[in-house]
């Protein structure tokens, strides 16, 4: 799967949401391939589905953070290894933004900030899964805490 083959649309990143009741801000990646290329995807090593506490993902600038709209690589990956599920070219700033709302609608609930992130294949969905973890990272490796999403039980 190339990064080409993916797009991206965030939902629910209104500023003016951050209600206990708004919905949670969500990225939809839609993926130009098969479906049965990206179910094995999320496949781990026994041929059993992943769980959802094994999906993560991490945004990587491409270019310096201080730029007013940085580039990035949005990575989908399975935690337990660290391979790779999938990745595409973004906008860095559309994805702060996606991150300050759900950031915003964890304070509003009083709890962890969370996300959904849906997988579509042509317009049909492939996988759903709601998590609490984003990490940003610099193009020279370094992560910014301040950007990412962490939950509130972790401390690095």
């Amino acid at each position: 799967m190339r990064r080409e083959e993916f797009s991206l649309e965030t939902r629910h990143v209104e500023p003016e949401q951050g209600a206990a009741t708004a919905p949670l801000p969500t990225l939809r990646l839609d993926f130009d391939g098969s479906a049965a290329e990206l179910r094995s995807a999320f496949q781990g090593a026994d041929g059993q589905p992943l769980s959802e506490e094994d999906i993560e993902l991490s945004l990587r600038l491409t270019s310096d953070f201080e730029k007013p709209d940085p580039d990035g690589v949005l990575a989908v990956t399975n935690r337990l290894t660290g391979d790779f599920i999938c990745e595409l070219n973004v906008r860095a700033k559309e994805i702060f933004e996606f991150l300050a709302a759900a950031k915003r609608r964890g304070s509003a609930v009083e709890g962890s900030p969370k996300y959904r992130v849906q997988f579509f294949t042509k317009g049909n969905p492939i996988r759903t899964a709601e998590l609490d973890t984003l990490l940003v990272y610099t193009k020279a490796g370094d992560l910014r805490e301040s950007e990412s999403l962490l939950p509130s039980s972790v401390e690095l």
